[in-house]
């Protein structure tokens, strides 16, 4: 039986508004990254800001999720799963429909330098992927960045709200009741994941393994959920560290500067 612990008080199921500054800033990251080669810098690329701005949106998604439907999913009953993707997939598609229909005036006039043999099968098998948010699954960029090319984004997002219900209810087996510690095994055991996965490479090697492959950045996701437990359960959070004694905190707060360095 899933625990009551994570449940999220009333009080707090509110707008985080101060969030919205830092979506603005994120997106603008992502932004400048993608049209600084036309306005003739490498500032913005050679400071990966657009890398940073998709991994910020991956661990906020996961934060908002969390701290929306942690309540309504976590015992995975039927309905409220329904409800949630239902809620997910109106809130997407209709959207990705409008650009992938308004890409194709762009796209159509490239497609023999895209796909240069066989064009008819491949440009409709990539529209299909692309139509069905399959795309980051592929590693051939002719098919991951085809027609909107960033929906591979969008993609990869459908892969976490697949798996976000199964997620929290995992989660919450794991911390019946709620410890900071249990919590930070999550997460450094997601860091070492992901350590195992960058390391070996740099993305300019293989882009597709390490920035859009779906499985990749699940590590962001599982963050996002974790720094929403966190958050709600702030006030025991801070009445473990007021117990704390000697400079605990101060420790806590050093490994997680090292940890993001």
């Amino acid at each position: 039986m899933v625990a009551t612990s994570l449940r999220l008080p009333a009080s707090q199921a509110s707008r985080l508004d101060a969030l919205t500054s830092l979506r603005f800033i994120a997106a603008m990251a992502v932004f400048v990254w993608h049209v600084s080669p036309y306005l003739g810098t490498t500032l913005f690329i050679d400071m990966q800001v657009g890398y940073a701005g998709v991994g910020f949106f991956y661990i906020l998604s996961g934060f908002i999720l969390t701290y929306v439907y942690i309540d309504k999913v976590k015992k995975l009953n039927k309905d409220a799963l329904k409800k949630f993707y239902v809620s997910r997939v109106a809130k997407l598609f209709p959207v990705h429909v409008l650009t992938f229909l308004a890409s194709l005036p762009l796209v159509v006039p490239f497609l023999n330098n895209i796909f240069p043999e066989n064009t008819i099968a491949k440009t409709t098998g990539a529209a299909v992927a692309n139509l069905s948010l399959l795309q980051a699954w592929f590693p051939q960029p002719s098919v991951h960045f085809s027609f909107n090319g960033v929906a591979w984004s969008i993609s990869v997002e459908m892969f976490f709200y697949a798996l976000f219900p199964f997620l929290i209810f995992l989660i919450a087996r794991y911390m019946r009741q709620f410890n900071i510690m249990k919590i930070a095994i999550v997460m450094v055991a997601m860091w070492l994941v992901a350590m195992s996965i960058f390391l070996p490479y740099q993305a300019v090697l293989d882009d597709w393994l390490v920035y859009i492959f779906p499985p990749a950045r699940l590590a962001d996701f599982v963050m996002g959920i974790l720094l929403a437990i966190i958050y709600m359960k702030m006030p025991i959070v801070k009445k473990k560290l007021d117990k704390a004694a000697g400079n605990r905190a101060t420790y806590i707060e050093i490994a997680t500067v090292a940890a993001l360095v």
